[in-house]
């Protein structure tokens, strides 16, 4: 189920219009071209909620106690967001993005994590939340969150034939009654197999 969730997650995120009301003043201007870059990246925004979700994960793995298992858990994280990272760079560079905008969009997975992990570990200490079974969860959403990113690029890798350099235009989002019908499709299967 929380791997659905994560897929969900992304899912809708990435079919959700995201608009930015920015003042149209110079100083603005600028970071409102580097936030829209980011919003619509498929790739880049399920990267950040993949890392932030491990972020969340790993700030909740220090609440156990167990030494090695946090140090396990750190190296775990840290091991697989090095080839994610240079991935990340590798295909935005490929799509066209310019070098100081993939800059951004690194500086932004490289944070997400560890600004998740001390937020979680803050809040858990205060709220007193300790829970192995939440870890593995967040694992999970986090995989989803993976997964969906993995088969959006690699749909767009496959189909890049197809398009023309002047077409480089994000597809329309789904209407919300699309939206919501495409996401009842992935939650109704699981509920009926949790009631059976």
């Amino acid at each position: 189920m929380s791997l659905l969730a994560g897929f969900a997650l992304m899912f809708v995120l990435d079919n959700c219009s995201l608009r930015f009301e920015l003042s149209s003043d110079s100083n603005n201007s600028e970071w409102r071209r580097k936030l829209v870059s980011v919003a619509t990246s498929t790739l880049t925004v399920g990267l950040l909620s993949h890392s932030f979700v491990d972020g969340i994960a790993l700030g909740t793995s220090f609440l156990n106690g167990d030494t090695s298992f946090e140090l396990l858990f750190f190296f775990v994280i840290i091991i697989h967001k090095l080839p994610t990272a240079m991935s990340l760079s590798v295909v935005l560079l490929q799509e066209g993005l310019p070098a100081e905008m993939c800059q951004f969009h690194a500086l932004l997975f490289s944070l997400s994590t560890p600004l998740a992990s001390i937020l979680t570990y803050t809040i858990a200490i205060c709220f007193d939340v300790k829970s192995l079974f939440a870890v593995g969860c967040l694992l999970l959403i986090s995989a989803g969150t993976f997964l969906y990113s993995v088969m959006h690029v690699m749909n767009e890798i496959t189909h890049k034939a197809d398009y023309s350099p002047m077409e480089e235009q994000r597809p329309e989002s789904m209407s919300r009654s699309q939206l919501l019908l495409a996401a009842l499709g992935m939650v109704v299967p699981v509920a009926f197999a949790q009631l059976g």
